[in-house]
């Protein structure tokens, strides 16, 4: 970060006026105007830069990320924003209206000579904009591309505009740096001087040597090679050779060795780029002779005779041709190919299997002088030869001509009018492609209806369906049942360029995270009860396919569960992957999870929706555990999938007997003991051989291990959905229905206070409150049991408590419908209680009882004649005697 003297001498270096720096000052002092998401297809980035120390939003990992990793390394870029501010384009659009809009640039940069916003863009985005005739993007002279509006409107301030199309980034560079980013940063360690002399020594006979030799040498770390090359001790040429394949890059021991070996490779490589054309000494073949265009007239027993485009002729013995062509005077003109080969590698394509047998068999008949019985008549022997010297003619091949092109025989026209076929394509169009999903006999009952009324006659329903069929599949699903379920019918994506690697290149570089819920059902380990199906987060390494960390709770997904794998990862690893691969739940966009991620100097990818093959890794591993693993234990909840089929003698509630502590040792067990050595079909070696090869040539990396200390657990801590909990006297805080307690809530300014607070979800024993400006630890009434456990013991016990405590407030509505029914009749017979007391007073004084309600005593038996008639009748009781 620039500081203010530094920021004003850029001002004053860069004429930056008043206005402008006005501008600088409020975005370099303000939050992001937006937070990106991505499309349908970008994968949104959280960058967390070391340079910037904040984290930077990128909204697709293809065009924004890589030029982020331009910056973060480059000592000629200070300070980058993104999401700046808005800016108002004034610009004439592709219909040519002239229009005035908002937009809001990717970026502020400010650099050591240059200081503006910068939008980046795909290039086949900006192309298509300036085909559409839109002034918002053109071409500059220097095979770029401009903003006109844009750059009008940062110059009222002074600033620049700037556009970076995704045709400008150089993937190996930013590999590289991805790569040699971890040793790029200022806290990593130099090498010892006895490192260094160790690998100087291998490279002291030769001045470059494969990187894979230099690794694979006795007494060479990894960690000391790519250090020195970050510190440029070591030389690799970064814009062409990736460092990722040591088996392809060469190291130079200094720079000038380095700009010689780059020399030699450009020669060698222009060398090899010189295409050997064989020219075809016939007449009429097109040449060049010294850079003039000439043309073969005639081949002679002894001359050439050439015409150059002012139809002068020239004659050259063939010997002086043919040294003439071995020293590049007379070359073929690349552009003219020979159309007769051009024709027959054309008729050899599209030949059917049949066509082929077919040719082999005619020229192995023309071929051969014997004649048997089975010989075909001399006639055909006559027939095929003259199609094999027409082939030589025009294709210069005897066996293209005897291709007898059988597959292409008969009548491939259609045989249906085309104005019934229109017909089709408009109920196809209104009817079958719809989101109503109509029934296809129905629309061909439209289709005859249609053709009846426009005279027509109407297609078979066979017609009708094979016409749907030349639909692409994808564009019907799309349209009948939508976005998602046209996914699986998508192309594949191929990847095809330099661009990172979808599942990096090396160990901890890419990482998944992602919950499911185990077909599993579990009960409780001291009383049996029945606990439901648990939830299984996992973090997986894409590069080693290996399983980094888990965490099996009954809470649904949410930041706790990921917070608590990356814990576990750090406790078990000591690292978490430099990059995090995670879909757009609310659990992953929570502000502790990312706080967090950005404390662990991570970067957090989140995958496009309904995109499930951007998550393949750890998609994939989820179907391996159920079928290797959970569909094969007893209790398992496949049955529950088909309700109405499963017997109640099957019922996976009643047969559950496996608990949490039972399911997590087991499932350990499984990752690190099976699935761990097992061959990955991807990789041709188990996870846990391509985690400790790919450290050994990638390098340990020791700089980024995390020390698993109280401020770390704290950090990692999740807090209850409200944040904050009253401080009870005399009970404390109260936390998913458990107390815990600190000496500090004796305090009376404390008392009755909402306090901060995290509780630890692998130990319900404790609890941290912020009291004051300190976090202080607090202790549950089930201290006591975890006393001399073990930590795994103490985590899978937490886990049973906490289900217990989630299953009775589950339950909480049930009981209290039934004490709320209870007690209600509990008040009926009050009442009846009441109503006899006072009957009983009544008579006891002489005076005879009120007339019974039937409202309010129905229970009671009806009043007898003689209580009847010494009730006295009055008006006000008539009609109710009556």
């Amino acid at each position: 970060m620039l500081s203010d003297d530094d920021l004003l001498r850029l001002y004053m270096q860069q004429n930056i006026p008043l206005i402008g720096r006005k501008v600088v000052e409020q975005i370099r002092g303000s939050d992001p105007v937006r937070r990106v998401g991505g499309g349908f297809l970008n994968v949104a980035t959280r960058f967390a830069s070391l340079k910037m120390n904040r984290v930077i939003q990128a909204e697709s990992h293809k065009v924004e990320l890589p030029v982020l990793y331009r910056w973060e390394h480059d000592p000629n870029t200070h300070e980058f924003y993104d999401q700046p501010s808005r800016v108002k384009l004034s610009y004439v659009n592709a219909g040519g209206k002239h229009v005035n809009a908002l937009g809001t640039p990717d970026y502020f940069l400010i650099q050591e000579d240059w200081m503006g916003w910068v939008e980046c863009k795909r290039e086949e985005e900006l192309q298509e904009s300036h085909k559409d005739g839109s002034e918002r993007f053109v071409p500059d002279a220097n095979s770029g591309w401009r903003c006109p509006p844009g750059e009008a409107f940062a110059a009222e301030y002074g600033l620049g505009f700037r556009v970076i199309s995704s045709k400008e980034t150089n993937w190996i560079l930013v590999r590289n740096l991805v790569f040699l980013s971890d040793y790029l940063r200022a806290d990593c360690p130099p090498p010892t001087e006895e490192a260094i002399e160790v690998v100087k020594q291998h490279l002291s006979d030769e001045r470059w040597i494969l990187l894979q030799r230099l690794l694979e040498s006795d007494g060479i770390c990894a960690d000391t090679v790519f250090t020195m090359i970050a510190r440029e001790s070591l030389f690799v040429d970064m814009e062409h050779e990736l460092l990722s394949e040591p088996v392809f890059t060469n190291v130079c021991r200094d720079a000038l060795s380095s700009e010689i070996y780059r020399n030699q490779k450009l020669s060698s490589c222009a060398a090899g780029a010189i295409q050997l054309k064989t020219i075809r000494v016939a007449p009429g073949t097109p040449i060049l002779w010294d850079g003039s265009p000439w043309r073969i007239l005639n081949v002679g027993d002894k001359d050439i005779f050439l015409e150059d485009e002012n139809h002068a002729i020239s004659n050259l013995q063939h010997d002086t041709f043919r040294i003439l062509e071995h020293n590049g005077a007379i070359t073929g003109l690349p552009e003219e190919v020979d159309q007769r080969y051009a024709l027959a590698a054309d008729v050899l394509t599209r030949a059917a299997p049949i066509d082929l047998e077919s040719a082999v068999a005619r020229a192995g008949h023309l071929a051969s002088t014997e004649r048997t019985a089975t010989s075909p008549p001399e006639r055909t022997l006559r027939y095929w030869r003259k199609h094999a010297n027409e082939g030589e003619i025009a294709y210069g091949n005897q066996f293209v001509g005897l291709v007898p092109k059988i597959s292409k025989r008969g009548n491939r026209m259609r045989k249906i009018d085309a104005t019934v076929v229109a017909v089709m394509e408009e109920i196809i169009d209104q009817e079958v492609l719809t989101s109503t999903k109509s029934q296809i006999s129905i629309c061909y009952g439209m289709v005859r209806n249609l053709c009846a009324d426009r005279g027509l006659l109407s297609p078979s329903e066979k017609t009708f369906r094979a016409e749907i069929t030349r639909r692409r599949q994808e564009a019907i699903v799309l349209a009948r049942e939508g976005r998602k379920a046209a996914y699986s019918c998508t192309e594949f994506h191929w990847q095809i360029d330099q661009s990172t690697p979808r599942h990096g290149e090396r160990p901890f570089e890419i990482g998944h995270i992602d919950h499911t819920e185990l077909d599993l059902e579990l009960v409780d380990s001291r009383r049996g009860a029945n606990l439901g199906r648990p939830w299984l987060t996992l973090l997986v390494d894409a590069y080693t396919r290996a399983v980094l960390a888990f965490f099996i709770t009954f809470d649904p997904p949410s930041y706790r569960s990921c917070m608590a794998v990356i814990r576990e990862a750090v406790r078990r690893h000591g690292r978490i992957p430099k990059v995090i691969v995670v879909d757009k739940g609310s659990d992953f966009n929570g502000i502790y999870f990312e706080s967090l991620m950005s404390r662990l100097k991570s970067h957090k990818k989140s995958r496009p929706t309904a995109k499930s093959r951007f998550g393949s890794v750890i998609e994939r591993l989820f179907g391996i555990n159920n079928k290797a693993f959970i569909h094969n234990l007893m209790g398992n909840s496949q049955a529950l999938q088909r309700p109405r089929s499963m017997s109640r003698s099957h019922d996976p509630r009643d047969l559950a007997v496996w608990t949490l502590p039972a399911l997590t040792g087991a499932f350990q067990e499984f990752v690190d003991d099976v699935y761990a050595n097992l061959s990955h079909p991807a990789l041709g070696i188990s996870p846990k051989e391509a985690m400790s090869r790919g450290l050994a040539m990638s390098g340990i990396r020791g700089h980024l291990l995390i020390s698993f200390t109280e401020d770390f657990l704290i950090l990692c801590m999740p807090t209850t959905p409200a944040g904050k909990a009253v401080v009870r006297p005399g009970r404390g805080i109260k936390i998913k229905g458990i107390h815990y307690w600190n000496p500090a809530f004796r305090d009376a300014k404390v008392e009755r206070t909402k306090v901060h607070l995290r509780y630890d979800p692998f130990d319900v024993s404790r609890a941290y409150a912020l009291v004051g400006k300190e976090w202080v630890l607090c202790r549950s009434e089930y201290q006591s049991l975890f006393e001399r456990r073990t930590e795994r013991e103490i985590h899978l016990i937490t886990q049973e408590i906490r289900a217990l405590h989630g299953l009775a407030e589950s339950r909480r509505g049930d009981r209290a419908s039934a004490i709320a029914a209870f007690i209600s009749k509990a008040h009926t017979t009050e009442a009846v209680l009441l109503q006899q007391r006072r009957d009983a007073e009544q008579v006891s004084n002489g005076s005879p009882p009120a007339l019974p309600c039937p409202s309010t005593t129905p229970n009671e038996q009806k009043p007898d004649s003689e209580s009847f008639w010494s009730v006295p009748i009055t008006i006000e009781n008539f009609e109710e005697l009556k």
